[in-house]
């Protein structure tokens, strides 16, 4: 299965999982999608997200620093009308993708400390996981519309 395809899949796991009002899992699954759609477009784009630590290459999950790149190399692939509002749109994905990254391990494991599980920690978060859902419902087209756009005019 190709990057966008899963990517696809958890997009549709998070509207799932909102539906279901599982709110922590909602959110791990859009920050997923959103995580999985950024680097199939960094893929086709040819852009390296690995780093190398401990004599090793590591994949980043966090690859919002790459976004920049990705737009400057989009450019030859946008007409000029598009430019203004691709660059808005990355700009958005990448702040969605820092702000998601970092509350990762909330919305995947329970704090220890407090004893006290992800979903109970977001039960009461409906509005703000719609509007994450939402955005990385946006950021999966926006990737998918991307790499199309790439394919045909490779």
């Amino acid at each position: 299965m190709s990057g966008i395809e899963d990517a696809r899949t958890r997009r549709d796991a998070a509207e799932e999982r909102l539906k279901s009002w599982d709110y922590a899992g909602a959110i791990r699954e859009a920050g997923k999608c959103v995580e999985l759609s950024l680097k199939a477009l960094l893929d086709m784009l040819s852009i390296d997200y690995t780093i190398e630590r401990h004599g090793k290459r590591t994949i980043l999950h966090d690859v919002s620093k790459k976004i920049p790149k990705a737009f400057e190399k989009l450019q030859p692939y946008l007409e000029d009308y598009e430019i203004t509002s691709t660059r808005l749109e990355l700009a958005r994905a990448m702040v969605l993708h820092r702000l998601l990254s970092s509350i990762r391990d909330y919305v995947e494991y329970p704090i220890k400390e407090l004893e006290v599980d992800a979903k109970d920690v977001f039960r009461d978060s409906k509005e703000l996981t719609t509007i994450l859902v939402g955005s990385a419902r946006s950021i999966f087209i926006l990737a998918s519309n991307l790499i199309n756009k790439i394919k045909r005019r490779k």
